[in-house]
């Protein structure tokens, strides 16, 4: 079953959200950046960790996480949720 989010975001499927999901998921950060050491959610890596298993740069991390979680509060905005109460949800 597809959803049509709003007129600026293309329909997707069940499994491009479900996908979207668990890369948020797995890329979700919700303390703030440390300065010496920036950790993704991803079972603590450093951005260069994620981008030397991924074969990018940290860069590239950041703009997949940055376009994960905004494919994601798009869909949570239009179905009336909050992204981070969900994945808060999802941890328990």
């Amino acid at each position: 079953m597809a959803h049509s989010f709003n007129r600026h975001v293309k329909i997707c499927t069940e499994a491009d959200l479900a996908n979207a999901q668990r890369i948020a998921w797995k890329l979700y950060r919700p303390e703030p950046r440390q300065p010496t050491r920036t950790k993704t959610g991803y079972g603590g890596a450093t951005l260069e960790e994620c981008a030397q298993v991924l074969g990018i740069t940290r860069e590239g991390v950041r703009l997949i996480e940055k376009k994960a979680l905004a494919k994601c509060r798009s869909w949570c905005e239009a179905q009336g949720l909050d992204l981070e109460d969900l994945l808060d949800a999802m941890r328990c």
